[in-house]
């Protein structure tokens, strides 16, 4: 929320502008003087000011680093590698794929969870009619939805919707971003069903690009294990660097170390240990990338499906609290009359 990164689409654009500029023989700097004068236009001022630095002659990697908050760390990392590599126009060509697999997988996601937020709002829209109604009908002092009628029910109705999904977002944003507690955050959510999954995959994605990237680009392990646990946008993962280097540079293995932290499924360990009894790293991680990012394709229409299920069922349960309002008002009006009659 509230991101300053370069959007997915224009990230795309300039991915596949670098590819072919690098690869055409132009050099970076040049390409990205051009990017600043005739790429996406969220990019412009940036490329324009990594274009002064690279003239200047500073690494592409320094001057990514000053430019972190428009960057995604997946793309910082692997250019960092590909630079001292020589290998930017592979790495553009990664970058761009991975990019537009993650832009085809988002918009089947808002594809899916279009119609049940639809309905979410037109059931709030309802009940709040609902509320205005019984307010304007006449001689009506006794039912209510909840003790709200009327115009001013609707307004404590939809201001409280509002401020309970305001009170959400800023809550979680200043959780991740004013108290430092991402990694707390990240945690929680990879222990909701279905969301859990989604992102442990779509981390593992990332994490499984980066370090066939970064190996095959000459990268020493440790190395490629802390640009590659950044790489993955998540901060469960992010937080578990420190002690996952320490191993490393303790004497264990890749693999060893990995079955040590707790976010990596059995299963993604042991094809890693696979990769590396038999020197394919690279090629191992690069196949673990694609299934995970097929993974998270699934699990994402999960997702979607289940959201649908839930907005139904927060409706239903809704619709059935105003019945039972309605109906218990209505039994307390016949109460009433009975008495006034003496039955």
């Amino acid at each position: 929320m509230f991101s300053s990164q370069i959007p997915l689409a224009a990230l795309i654009d300039h991915c596949q502008a670098l590819r072919h500029q690098t690869d055409a023989g132009l050099g970076l700097a040049r390409a990205m003087k051009q990017q600043g004068e005739r790429g996406p236009r969220p990019v412009r001022p940036i490329a324009a000011r990594l274009a002064r630095r690279l003239e200047q002659g500073d690494d592409l990697a320094d001057a990514l680093e000053d430019e972190a908050r428009f960057y995604p760390p997946l793309f910082r990392a692997i250019c960092r590698v590909a630079e001292a590599s020589g290998s930017l126009p592979e790495a553009f060509r990664e970058l761009e794929e991975y990019y537009r697999m993650q832009q085809l997988l988002w918009r089947e996601f808002i594809k899916q969870i279009t119609w049940p937020a639809i309905q979410l709002v037109l059931a709030i829209l309802v009940i709040a009619l609902v509320i205005y109604i019984l307010g304007i009908i006449p001689a009506n002092e006794t039912f209510t939805i909840l003790g709200l009628k009327g115009a001013v029910g609707v307004q404590i109705f939809l201001g409280t919707v509002f401020a309970v999904t305001v009170l959400g977002v800023a809550g979680y944003w200043i959780t991740r971003q004013v108290l430092g507690a991402g990694g707390a955050v990240d945690r929680f959510l990879l222990r909701i069903p279905y969301l859990g999954g989604c992102l442990q995959a779509l981390a593992l994605s990332r994490f499984s690009l980066a370090m066939s990237i970064l190996i095959e680009g000459g990268s020493k392990i440790n190395e490629a294990l802390r640009l590659s646990l950044g790489a993955t946008a998540n901060d469960a993962f992010v937080e578990r660097t420190k002690p996952a280097v320490a191993m490393i540079k303790g004497g264990n293995s890749l693999t060893e170390t990995l079955r040590e932290q707790p976010l990596f499924p059995s299963d993604f360990v042991d094809i890693v240990e696979t990769g590396e009894v038999s020197g394919r790293e690279p090629a191992v991680f690069h196949k673990l990338a694609e299934q995970n990012h097929e993974l998270a394709a699934t699990r994402m229409r999960v997702l979607a499906t289940v959201a649908a299920r839930l907005v139904w069922l927060l409706v239903a349960v809704f619709i059935i609290i105003i019945i039972f309002n309605i109906a218990f008002q209505y039994l307390n009006v016949i109460q009433g009359t009975m008495k006034q009659l003496g039955v």
